[in-house]
């Protein structure tokens, strides 16, 4: 995997989730763009850089978004983590070359993460009284955001080519069997 160029694709898909999330307001229903860049590089990269690439993903998007001036810390980088892993868990049984299986597990991946993320910042909410949180509008709010990244994941599927060669990704299995 090349580290720069999925940097650079991470990078301004964190771009356009920010602008979006500035542009629309907070209370909103949007697609998320940075789940589905790391569904994608999770589901050809190393397990282990996968899972790096998702809780660095997220961690970035941690620091760059606050909730009612409270800088929070920990949950989107926990829900990358976990959005990658669960793809890394179930793409063997994907075919990775389809445009459905891209859109399946943006949509299910971060849906996944939403719901992780939710919980946590639900969690935290108890303890710290600054963090103005209600969880069944953003539970809400989430659950629709993650089927709107459908598009998203469908428009890195056709842009898969161009994106893969940046990211230095490859389709091809690791191992080839001799036997067949």
């Amino acid at each position: 995997m090349n580290v720069l160029g999925a940097c650079v694709i991470l990078y301004i898909l964190l771009g356009l989730e920010l602008a979006t999330g500035s542009a629309f307001g907070p209370n909103v229903v949007m697609p998320c763009f940075l789940l589905p860049g790391i569904v994608m590089i999770a589901m050809f990269a190393p397990p282990s850089q996968a899972r790096w690439t998702g809780f660095l993903a997220g961690l970035a998007l941690d620091l760059l978004t606050e909730r009612n001036g409270v800088a929070i810390v920990g949950p989107h980088a926990l829900a990358g983590l976990l959005c990658a892993s669960f793809v890394v868990t179930i793409r063997g049984m994907m075919i990775r070359r389809s445009a459905l299986a891209w859109i399946f597990l943006a949509v299910a991946a971060t849906l996944l993460a939403q719901l992780a993320l939710v919980s946590l910042i639900t969690i935290r909410s108890w303890f710290e009284p600054a963090i103005m949180w209600n969880v069944w509008q953003e539970l809400g709010q989430r659950v629709l955001a993650s089927a709107y990244t459908a598009p998203i994941g469908g428009a890195l599927w056709v842009l898969r080519g161009w994106l893969m060669a940046l990211a230095g990704l490859s389709d091809k299995p690791l191992r080839s069997s001799s036997r067949w």
